[in-house]
């Protein structure tokens, strides 16, 4: 059967984020609590990133109140992890309407979360169910061979909680080696999102396409000359099974090794 498109969704992050209100930081502030109780023996850090508060503009009088952490966990080698705290508020009354604590999402080492922004694109994953994504953001602090990365996670709202339905989806990067005197060879890569009409466990199939592209630098007696070794472009379909969207290992963040 052929598949048609129902929307493509690039990696725009719409104007309508908005800094976090004294209320919204309010309500954030009484889940750290209720969290770090519910953490027995981890020591939960609010303070590394901070929070993410935006208007839902498809589902008009709600917004999406993020809260990350970091999460030592003392019976894991004080190995750390990335946690989301997650609400959503009724704009009117200002009362949480559902709420999720996403833990853990990935590992925190050498390669640390940034930021966390919320995406609001049509991500209509069912004939009745529209999602909303968390973009995380992560570097390694090397200058001599950088990463960094963009995951993508999506959530739709369920009830009085909110499901996770997508995990750590590679959306975008970069990766290199370098060295003295301009030398460097690296990849930069982006992914495209596009909702199919074919359903999988009554969830749309995702088709992501994948552009990857090789760089090189070398010095010269002119200066440093960068140069395109080559780009190539990769298509995958996923697939609804288990409770949530299975990604191949090309897609996957490096972080969830978890």
């Amino acid at each position: 059967m052929k598949k048609y498109l129902v929307i493509i969704v690039w990696m725009f992050i719409s104007s309508l984020t908005h800094a976090c209100t004294l209320s919204e930081k309010g309500i954030l502030e009484a889940y750290q609590k209720k969290l770090s109780e519910r953490h027995q023996g981890q020591l939960l850090d609010f303070s590394q990133l901070e929070l993410a508060c935006k208007s839902w503009p498809a589902r008009k009088g709600i917004s999406i109140l993020v809260s990350p952490y970091v999460s030592t966990v003392a019976q894991h080698d004080d190995q750390r992890f990335l946690g989301l705290a997650i609400i959503l508020v009724d704009d009117v009354t200002g009362g949480r309407m559902s709420e999720f604590d996403d833990f853990p999402v990935s590992t925190v080492d050498a390669i640390s979360p940034r930021t966390v922004d919320i995406d609001t694109a049509a991500y209509k994953v069912t004939s009745k169910d529209l999602a909303f994504g968390l973009r995380i953001k992560q570097q390694n602090s090397s200058g001599v061979n950088p990463f960094g990365e963009e995951m993508l996670n999506l959530y739709v709202p369920d009830g009085t909680g909110i499901r996770n339905i997508l995990a750590g989806l590679f959306t975008s990067g970069y990766s290199g080696e370098g060295g003295e005197q301009c030398v460097f060879e690296g990849d930069n890569s982006t992914a495209f999102i596009s909702i199919l009409k074919t359903e999988s466990n009554k969830f749309y199939d995702l088709k992501v396409r994948q552009e990857v592209t090789s760089q090189v630098s070398r010095a010269s007696p002119n200066g440093c000359i960068e140069s395109l070794r080559k780009k190539t472009t990769k298509s995958y379909i996923l697939t609804f099974k288990n409770k949530k969207y299975e990604i191949p290992s090309q897609l996957k963040s490096l972080s969830l090794d978890k």
